[in-house]
């Protein structure tokens, strides 16, 4: 058996309905079933994704992690407590109703997600517990990992990246739903959207280095996002080359099936 994170391109393909399900995607699929392969998908994927590109800008712009603290008075002016942030989960609209039912069926087919680690980011409560790898004692392993590779993506300007620069150059943050689309001009939003996803991607990439599954399966070249995207091939290369990765399309997977 080989273990192998599906990028969003070919998971949401194989999770559907059989009669839906066609070529490589159904031979994916059918190893999938046999347990030839051990399949994987990453949580910020569903999270992101899952939020409409039209709702996006507003989201990130009035969205606060949650904040809470506990401070008790121990005796003149010294003070004891904690403070904490966490995710506001609560404003993360749910699993979007085209995911959903691939959700549903890539459970049945005993597809296991990788958590996100990202410190604040909003999550999607829909996701089942049981879906999710148990980490156990290992999960400060997989979040160091996971946050080695990320950095390094984001310090070449890729993946999130471009995201953060977007965020500091229009000031995203606590600003009204009323206010959110003064505050990017309209010619941008469609780089807006195309950061959100690099984001993912990098993420993505990096969560399957945390795991150290054996494979990242993706039909994503990076053409349509350009030198900054993290699929782009040299952008690609210093990755795999950077972390020992192993990047294949679903005909490569397919021929690895047959040579094993």
């Amino acid at each position: 058996m080989i273990s192998v994170t599906f990028d969003s391109n070919v998971w949401e393909k194989i999770a559907v309905p059989i009669e839906q399900c066609v070529g490589a995607y159904k031979q994916l699929r059918q190893a999938v079933e046999n347990r030839s392969i051990s399949a994987y998908i990453c949580e910020i994927a569903l999270s992101i994704e899952s939020i409409q590109k039209k709702n996006r800008p507003a989201l990130w712009q009035t969205y606060h992690p949650r904040m809470e603290e506990d401070i008790q008075h121990v005796q003149g002016s010294e003070f004891s407590g904690t403070f904490s942030i966490s995710p506001d989960n609560s404003e993360h609209p749910g699993i979007h109703p085209k995911q959903q039912p691939k959700l549903i069926e890539a459970q049945e087919l005993g597809f296991q997600i990788l958590r996100m680690t990202n410190f604040g980011t909003i999550r999607c409560l829909n996701i089942p517990d049981k879906m999710f790898v148990n980490l156990d004692d290992n999960f400060w392993e997989y979040a160091e990992r996971l946050g080695e590779c990320s950095e390094f993506i984001v310090e070449n300007g890729w993946g999130r990246a471009q995201y953060e620069s977007l965020r500091y150059r229009y000031n995203l943050q606590g600003v009204s739903v009323v206010d959110a689309p003064s505050k990017i001009p309209i010619d941008e939003h469609k780089v807006f959207y195309k950061s959100t996803a690099e984001w993912v991607d990098g993420d993505a990439l990096s969560a399957h280095y945390g795991s150290q599954n054996d494979y990242f399966c993706t039909e994503d070249t990076g053409k349509g996002a350009g030198s900054q995207s993290v699929f782009y091939p040299s952008n690609l290369d210093k990755i795999k080359e950077k972390f020992d990765l192993k990047v294949l399309s679903m005909s490569e997977i397919l021929k690895l099936l047959i040579e094993v």
